[in-house]
């Protein structure tokens, strides 16, 4: 059965019960979540995951006793537990036959699940507390919007500036409780990797989830060309609607770039990055923090020398899970710094001081802004 069929009929137009098939906690999680989470009866354990991954390894007193409650938690209930492997989304992924699965969680990036056919829904702390103890998830009822891709890159742009294109376009859209499907033969010659990139910018389009399939048999609202995508850019506090880079009229100077995160951090993305800063080195006013998102890729780019590459460049090598995205432990900004980024996050105060700025990009453009010291479309004249 294709998602379309699936998850059409599983749909009914109004808010219903049904069984999840897997929960992730992760360590992002409220200290108050935690306190009631042990305290609480799970009704089916064996569904739930835990992972240990954003502050890794941990940055405070506080978060390592967090975590502790957690793993123990965990071990003591038989619950899986995932410890510093790596960023959680990419983790289950890898791991996990996701097709037709309803994944809850209170990740921002559930819909990222989407690339594997799943339903990824972001929940709160208190909802999530009571499916956990329900066995059930309440879906609302929701639309459906069939987006279609089509073509290919031509201008420039890559996957990831693809997604973000495919945010700038249905970002603003009356998308509430909408699950959105995209399809076409754009999506033909994408990896796993690349269509987590395409759904995870569910939750900020405000959509329910995004799923990406390539065997839909309903017809497609909405097209995206794929020619059209350029090298793209979000700009701090800019509301997540990314823009054209070229839009940046003069060259801003950078003092960090950041490549990881399960946007820009997985094997895909630091080749890309390694293409670039192959037989460069980083400006000297610029900190270049490199984290691959799991041990998988970890393993991976030290097989194919990429991490060489890194360090030839004079990049900092992170442990892998979401470091510098995360914003609390690795990276952190001082007063009016810039930081480039790979990672989800740009709001005011996301990674160290509220006067620094974070604007997020693809892999390649982070890649090219550690070794000019600038943000710049490439080509122009300064």
């Amino acid at each position: 059965m294709d998602q379309s069929l699936f998850f059409t009929q599983l749909h009914k137009g109004k808010p219903e019960w049904i069984p999840y098939d897997v929960a992730l906690i992760s360590d992002a999680v409220s200290d108050e979540f935690v306190h009631q989470l042990v305290q609480t009866e799970i009704k089916n354990p064996e569904k739930v995951i835990v992972t240990i991954d954003h502050d890794v390894p941990n940055s405070t007193i506080a978060v390592g006793a967090k975590q502790r409650m957690l793993i123990e938690w965990a071990v003591t209930q038989g619950i899986r537990l995932e410890k510093c492997q790596g960023i959680g989304y990419l983790r289950v992924l890898e791991n996990n036959d996701l097709i037709h699965q309803v994944v809850i969680g209170t990740g921002q990036h559930m819909s990222g699940l989407g690339a594997a056919g799943a339903l990824g829904i972001t929940c709160s702390e208190e909802e999530l507390l009571d499916y956990l103890k329900k066995g059930e998830v309440l879906l609302p009822g929701w639309d459906t919007r069939i987006l279609s891709l089509t073509g290919t890159l031509s201008g420039g742009g890559s996957i990831q500036d693809a997604a973000l294109y495919l945010l700038h376009h249905i970002h603003g859209g009356d998308y509430s409780q909408t699950l959105i499907f995209l399809t076409g033969d754009g999506l033909d010659a994408c990896t796993r990797d690349e269509l987590f990139d395409l759904c995870h910018w569910g939750h900020e389009a405000g959509a329910l989830s995004i799923i990406g399939s390539n065997h839909m048999n309903i017809p497609a609202e909405d097209e995206l060309s794929l020619h059209e995508v350029v090298p793209m850019v979000i700009k701090p506090d800019d509301s997540s609607v990314p823009c054209p880079l070229k839009e940046i009229m003069s060259p801003v100077s950078v003092q960090e770039v950041f490549i990881g995160g399960c946007r820009g951090g997985k094997i895909a993305d630091l080749r890309m990055a390694a293409s670039v800063l192959r037989n460069h080195k980083v400006k000297d006013c610029v900190r270049l923090i490199i984290a691959p998102a799991t041990s998988s890729v970890y393993c991976q780019a030290l097989q194919e020398g990429l991490i060489s590459d890194f360090l030839d460049a004079g990049a900092l090598i992170m442990n892998q899970g979401c470091s510098v995205c995360w914003g609390k432990a690795q990276g952190i900004l001082d007063d009016g710094e810039v930081l480039v980024s790979t990672g989800s996050y740009h709001y005011a105060g996301c990674v160290g001081s509220k006067t620094a700025s974070v604007y997020l990009v693809s892999p390649a453009i982070a890649a090219e802004c550690a070794i000019t010291g600038r943000l710049y479309e490439s080509g122009k004249d300064s």
